[in-house]
């Protein structure tokens, strides 16, 4: 039996069950009873509430103050939390320290259902316990004085949000519609009228004279003709006055001209002279794209001398940057906005005063990827194409590309009109890509 000591200093004298609610009554403050009730243990023992058994210590309130509860470990989980006040240590609900509930978190697919476990045999009937002896009534005590109301806790903070809730499965990818019907084809456009012949290219220099041919054999000389014979000498007078001079005799017959030797073999012609051509250029692939011109603005500028410009075998004249892509000289002008629509060159020189330029001239545009010539109807009948003004271009294309507003007044401008046309159509090979134009790196003689 358990002997504790009240607050008025009267012994009690209460069995294990008792003494729980006796605890449970001090603890909860909530008595009926107006004097509190005091547990002191011997000192270095502790308060301990125990099973029906003796053997197992629910409940333990030791000499430093440490309480602990030998059941919470085992026990179901329920839903509220227990705190406590860090300065008095009074039990309290955590409530006010809880954030707000998560969103619930979409359903998740159900499990498949697990097999049915085997029936569990039935255990026996416990024992039923004794009754527990009654307690003897304690003495009610005086009524304590009403104490002051206490300063109001200050609010807790706002507990964290709760987890957010495991995202669903995502849905079956609908299946993929079926492909629409092709559409038919459109007619063919008209043929477009033909352009006009070019003019007729330069003519390459006369190749050099081949060396003159041996000269062939002498023939034979003729037999020479038979000597006429010499007439007979006089005979000679007695000496005495001079006589008269004798006659001349006759002169004898020419001998007849020997035959002529037969003519000597003709000699072997000689070697044909080297054809007058320029210098050749070709692409990586050996594919002659034309003769070399010249190279950008020549050797007295080096940043020039990385373009190169060809008369193609076509006889168009088009610049070509070692880097494989085709050049312009001068900005490119546009009708409408964007660089797009029908294309003009710049034609410089004097507002006002028509300029010229090569008929056969080709232009690439970096803005567009496009190659432009001289509009056929612009092209005189010396092949020059002739520059117009008074066209209200809008945007105009530099020549690294970039495209901006037009600048300065239009329409007061000397420009060509442009065509588009394709590589081929220059006498060149087939565009190797967007990018490039000519396939490198380039091929000298």
């Amino acid at each position: 039996m358990n002997k504790f000591k009240s607050s008025s200093g009267s012994r009690l004298d209460v069995r294990p069950l008792a003494a729980a609610i006796t605890f449970a009554v001090a603890v909860g403050g909530a008595s009926a009873q107006a004097a509190d009730v005091e547990v002191k243990p011997v000192a270095g023992g502790s308060f301990v509430v125990k099973d029906s058994t003796g053997a197992n210590a629910h409940f333990v309130v030791g000499d430093d103050g440490k309480v602990t509860i030998s059941g919470l470990p085992g026990s179901a989980a329920l839903d509220s939390p227990v705190c406590f006040d860090a300065a008095t240590g009074q039990l309290g609900s955590c409530s006010s320290l809880m954030g707000p509930t998560g969103a619930t978190g979409a359903t998740g697919p159900a499990g498949p259902t697990g097999a049915t476990g085997a029936t569990g045999a039935m255990g026996d009937a416990g024992a039923a316990g004794a009754t527990g002896v009654t307690g003897a009534t304690g003495a009610t005590g005086p009524t304590g004085a009403t104490g002051d109301a206490g300063p109001t806790g200050a609010t807790g903070v706002t507990g964290p949000a709760g987890a957010t809730g495991i995202t669903g499965p995502m849905g079956a990818t609908g299946t993929t519609g079926p492909v629409g019907a092709t559409g038919s084809t459109g007619s063919t456009g008209a043929t477009g009228a033909t352009g006009n012949t070019g003019a007729t290219g330069v003519t390459g220099a006369a190749g050099d004279t081949g060396p003159i041919g041996p000269t062939g054999p002498i023939g034979p000389i003729g037999p020479i003709g038979v000597t006429g014979s010499t007439g007979v000498t006089g005979a000679t007078g007695n000496t005495g006055p001079t006589g008269a001079n004798g006659s001349v005799g006759a002169t004898g017959p020419t001998g007849s001209n020997g035959t002529n030797g037969s003519t000597g073999p003709t000699g072997p012609a000689g070697p044909t002279g080297p054809s007058g051509s320029g210098a050749v250029v070709k692409d990586a692939n050996g594919v002659t794209l034309g003769t070399l011109v010249s190279f950008g603005s020549g050797p007295s500028n080096p940043n020039g001398t990385t373009t190169i410009w060809i008369y193609t075998q076509t006889k168009y004249l088009v610049g070509i940057d070692m880097a494989g892509t085709l050049v312009s000289p001068q900005s490119i002008y546009y009708i409408n906005a964007g660089c797009t629509g029908t294309a003009y060159l710049n034609g410089a020189g004097t507002t006002g005063v028509v300029q010229h330029a090569y008929g056969k001239s080709a232009f690439w545009s970096i803005a567009n990827k496009q190659l432009y010539v001289p509009t056929a109807a612009s092209i005189d009948s010396f092949g020059r194409a002739t520059s117009m003004s008074g066209v209200s271009y809008t945007t105009q294309e530099d020549t690294t590309g970039a495209c901006a507003a037009a600048g300065g007044t239009p329409s007061t401008k000397n420009v060509f009109p442009l065509t588009p046309v394709n590589q081929t159509a220059i006498g060149l090979p087939t565009q190797v890509s967007t990018t490039q134009n000519i396939a490198v790196p380039l091929q000298f003689p």
